[in-house]
């Protein structure tokens, strides 16, 4: 399992959110959960595997919406 670290979503994966709006996508179920690095710490990644999942569907969604 790999971790990607919140500034790696834009530069690597090329999502353009601000943290603020990656909280609100969680909140209501519409982004990939963060993992806590350390207990009780501030220090957050996302699992890599499940922000691609997250990227495939939204490609899916598109082709399906354009048929």
């Amino acid at each position: 399992m790999k971790i990607i670290l919140p500034p790696e979503l834009k530069s690597r994966k090329g999502i353009p959110f601000t943290n603020k709006h990656f909280r609100e996508l969680e909140k209501a179920g519409r982004f990939p959960k963060r993992v806590r690095l350390v207990e009780g710490g501030l220090a957050y990644g996302y699992i890599e595997a499940e922000v691609d999942a997250w990227l495939e569907a939204r490609a899916a969604k598109r082709e399906t919406e354009a048929a």
